[in-house]
C-alpha cells in the first residue's frame, strides 16, 4: 500500500524550504516506503499566474510580471529546464491578450503549469540525489 504525501506552497515557497521537502522524501524512499506525492505550486505561483492571465485579458502589459514569475521559478535550481512550461505560458498569455479573454480550461491549464513546475524541481532533487523519481 503507497502512502499519500502531500506538500502545500508555503513548504516549497523558498529554497530552504524546498530541501526540506526533499530530504523528507529522501528518507521515506531510503526506507521503502512507497510513496504517492502530490505537490501545490511553489509559494504564490498561482496567484503570479491569475495575475498574469487578468493582465493579458485586460490587454496590459504582463511581460516583466511573467518575467519575474519564470525568475522566481528557476531560482532554486537554475539549470532545469522549463523551456516547454515557459514556451506553454507565454504562447496561451499572447493569445489571451489579442482576443482579451479566456476560458475556464485555459484557466485550468495554466495554472497547473505551477503544480507542474513544483514537481519538476522536486523530481529533479530527488534523481540528483539517487533517488529515481
Amino acid at each position: 500500500m503507497s502512502k499519500i504525501v502531500k506538500f502545500g506552497g508555503k513548504s516549497l515557497a523558498n529554497g530552504k524550504g524546498i530541501n526540506e521537502v526533499v530530504n523528507i522524501l529522501e528518507q521515506k524512499l531510503k526506507k521503502k516506503e512507497k510513496l504517492v506525492v502530490t505537490l501545490s505550486a511553489r509559494g504564490k505561483a498561482t496567484d503570479e499566474l491569475e495575475l498574469i492571465l487578468e493582465k493579458a485579458a485586460l490587454g496590459l502589459d504582463y511581460t516583466k510580471a511573467f518575467e519575474s514569475f519564470k525568475a522566481y521559478q528557476i531560482e532554486p535550481l537554475p539549470n532545469i529546464d522549463f523551456e516547454k512550461e515557459f514556451e506553454l505560458l507565454e504562447g496561451v498569455f499572447k493569445g489571451i491578450s489579442l482576443v482579451k479573454d479566456y476560458s475556464l480550461k485555459t484557466k485550468d491549464l495554466v495554472l497547473a503549469q505551477g503544480e507542474i513546475l513544483a514537481t519538476k524541481i522536486v523530481s529533479e532533487l530527488l534523481n540528483d540525489r539517487g533517488a529515481k523519481t
